[in-house]
């Protein structure tokens, strides 16, 4: 087999039948070697290699109709003696070479047929690095990043010959570096110079991606990739624009729909995978939260610096008070409550964490600590950061990214949530093997956004307790010393 071969399970590719222009498409762009997995209801699978048939004398370029033979096929079904076949099952028999309609004379330029591969020559050509490439781009904050990385382990998981590319912001490489199954990571951002948004559209455009999914619709993102002829695009349709710019998508209607960030990305993922509506639920079902593993490198970081930092701690915890204005603020003091109380606990170290945005409220919030409570502002690198949290046992924040990335890597979270719709933790709470979300009991009088000073409950988060969340915290620790992380 030709080491160049090129698998291809085409994206939304779970019809009983391969669409024509699609295999049209792939041979226009690519020539031989184009191969499409089909998979039939008891979840086998088969695949069809678009190779060279031989050449009609005349011109060289790849000009003919590959669809065509597939077309020819399904009308000559009718007829006595047509082939036959079954694409739902993977069974193919006498299919026709693809070199135009019968009675005419073929084009001139190469010939191609479909060819069925037998497993071993599966085998033998993903061993060769034959796989269909997907870019997946999420280029907004921390939290929507990790939330979707789940997406990634879905698609490894179902459909291992794609090849997994992220586009994301620029600084946030660290957590796609803990990610399992991604081949590549590039960064974007809206307002970079003419010539580096060039560069990045060459870079892209040299990896030749056969399908985009924006799990984050962004108009200038879409006409960016449009424009290079990157493509097709998969995502949310969220935007008017978006109807024009999407060729694939599905209305979610996110804000409104009162589901997860997470499933209505995996949502997507499955739609680009091609699994129909029983399928769906079962793969969402597979992927319980985001799981992030660091490098025995950067774990041993982070071991160490808890050897040094809280050394003979049985449990370090952190406090996280800011949110970098994604939620509302749950107020400086209370959280200093809670870190002073959890200090106060036998075998507890405890620590308050912050970045350059949230600085005042970390300086707001030592005012009221305890010197027992140490202060970790602006120390760290996110890489460094996400070493600290994995040695860590316990973080206590608002909704922001730290909170999903501590879940992500195994600690025990506790999330503060307003109730609003767009802020609720029925949208945003951290998923992870010991997540709390936290919520005021009150009825919110918003139908979706929360409008802050304007609301008569403002700020109801202030109708948490410090002594309630530090117990349930407390709580936590407690069940990590009966079931101690994995």
């Amino acid at each position: 087999m030709d080491p160049a071969l090129r698998l291809v399970s085409r994206p939304g590719g779970a019809a009983v039948r391969p669409p024509s222009r699609g295999i049209q498409r792939a041979a226009r762009a690519r020539g031989s070697g184009r191969v499409r997995f089909l998979r039939s209801p008891g979840g086998a699978s088969a695949a069809l290699c678009l190779q060279r048939h031989g050449t009609v004398p005349g011109e060289t370029q790849p000009v003919h109709d590959p669809g065509r033979g597939a077309n020819a096929r399904r009308r000559s079904q009718e007829r006595p003696g047509g082939s036959r076949g079954s694409f739902g099952h993977g069974l193919l028999e006498d299919v026709p070479p693809a070199g135009g309609n019968p009675g005419r004379s073929p084009r001139p330029g190469p010939v191609y047929r479909l060819v069925l591969l037998d497993p071993d020559q599966v085998r033998e050509a993903l061993a060769a690095g034959a796989v269909v490439k997907i870019l997946i781009t999420r280029t907004d904050r921390l939290g929507d990043l990790v939330l979707a990385l789940p997406v990634v382990d879905l698609l490894h998981r179902i459909r291992p010959d794609w090849a997994l590319h992220l586009l994301i912001a620029p600084g946030l490489e660290a957590v796609t570096a803990a990610q399992q199954g991604i081949a590549g990571v590039h960064t974007w951002r809206d307002d970079w110079p003419q010539d580096k948004l060039q560069s990045l559209v060459a870079a892209l455009a040299a990896e030749r991606f056969d399908a985009v999914l924006m799990l984050q619709y962004r108009r200038e993102l879409a006409l960016m990739l449009r424009r290079a002829g990157i493509g097709p695009l998969w995502g949310p349709r969220s935007r008017i624009s978006s109807w024009f710019l999407l060729r694939h998508g599905r209305r979610q209607g996110r804000s409104r729909s009162g589901r997860h960030e997470m499933d209505l990305n995996l949502e997507l993922g499955c739609a680009l995978a091609g699994l129909s509506g029983q399928e769906t639920p079962r793969a969402m079902a597979d992927v319980r939260h985001p799981r992030l593993q660091l490098d025995p490198a950067q774990a041993a970081w982070g071991r160490n610096w808890r050897d040094e930092e809280a050394a003979g701690a049985e449990r370090v915890a952190f406090i996280h008070p800011g949110s970098g204005g994604s939620a509302l603020d749950w107020g400086p003091e209370r959280f200093a409550a809670v870190a002073n109380q959890l200090s106060s606990r036998k075998g507890t170290r405890v620590f308050m964490t912050g970045a350059a945005a949230d600085a005042h409220l970390v300086r707001a919030a030592a005012e009221h600590l305890d010197r027992k409570v140490g202060v970790l502002l602006e120390r760290f690198t996110l890489g460094q950061f996400m070493s600290v949290l994995a040695a860590g046992d316990l973080l206590v924040a608002p909704s922001t990214g730290p909170l999903h990335l501590a879940a992500a890597l195994g600690a025990a979270t506790i999330g503060l949530f307003p109730p609003a719709p767009v802020m609720s933790s029925l949208r945003w709470g951290q998923r992870g093997p010991l997540a709390v979300q936290v919520s005021p009991e009150v009825v919110c009088p918003q139908k979706r956004v929360c409008v802050r000073e304007k609301c008569p409950l403002f700020n109801c988060l202030e109708q948490i307790s410090p002594a309630a969340v530090a117990e349930r915290a407390a709580s936590l620790l407690d069940e990590l010393d009966r079931e101690p992380r994995t």
